[in-house]
């Protein structure tokens, strides 16, 4: 576990996190919402689980390999132990927990989430990155999100785009400083569910700036 303040960069205070965290593949934050706003009825829900795991399925073979999440319940948990599954095929696959505050059990204690969830991802992870915000402080999930943002190369959300959520507000700082984006819309607006190929899906930027960035010779 590594504790940070929120406002540092993990390059400059983590000598001991390996170098493709940050330099010889792309990474890719993770941010969506939580289980009382993605679809309760249990079809729409795991339809939307199969174009997540799709979207997942065309990062990995994109090239993406690091993987930030916020820890919460719902689509970060949803992504979370899908990716630690393809493990297997992609042996160099690392996960990266950002916790927003020391005292994290508390909130899922509080926001009536199952605990026995977020211990579950931290047994998946590669490293756990601990900021120092507050229970007490909304704006501790905020920066939590954004520091997500500042250290991926892109960021993909599972969140609808209008509603009032971190999830989007998320991807509007990633918009707001041009880090491109996937945003997966959780509850399409269609009579059917589509295919996990054909799901609505939000782009943003020249995504293939990212891999250029990190092609190696």
């Amino acid at each position: 576990m590594i504790i940070l303040d929120r406002e540092e960069t993990i390059t400059a205070v983590s000598p001991k996190l390996p170098p493709v965290m940050f330099q010889a593949l792309p990474s890719l934050g993770i941010t969506g919402h939580r289980p009382n706003k993605l679809p309760h009825e249990k079809d729409s829900l795991h339809a939307l689980e199969k174009a997540v795991h799709y979207q997942l399925d065309c990062r990995l073979r994109e090239g993406f390999r690091c993987f930030y999440t916020g820890l919460a319940d719902g689509a970060d948990y949803m992504a979370t132990i899908y990716l630690a599954k393809q493990r297997r095929d992609y042996p160099d696959l690392m996960l990266f927990g950002i916790q927003p505050f020391p005292d994290y059990e508390t909130f899922y204690e509080k926001s009536y989430s199952s605990i026995r969830t977020f211990y579950y991802m931290k047994a998946m992870l590669d490293e756990l990155i601990v900021l120092s915000g507050n229970y007490a402080e909304k704006e501790s999930f905020h920066q939590r999100n954004k520091f997500i943002v500042r250290h991926s190369d892109a960021v993909l959300g599972i969140c609808g785009i209008s509603t009032r959520s971190g999830s989007s507000n998320t991807i509007r700082y990633a918009k707001d400083i041009h880090v491109p984006y996937w945003r997966i819309e959780p509850k399409p607006n269609t009579t059917y569910l589509p295919p996990p190929e054909d799901w609505y899906v939000e782009y943003c930027q020249d995504t293939g700036n990212i891999y250029r960035k990190h092609r190696t010779t």
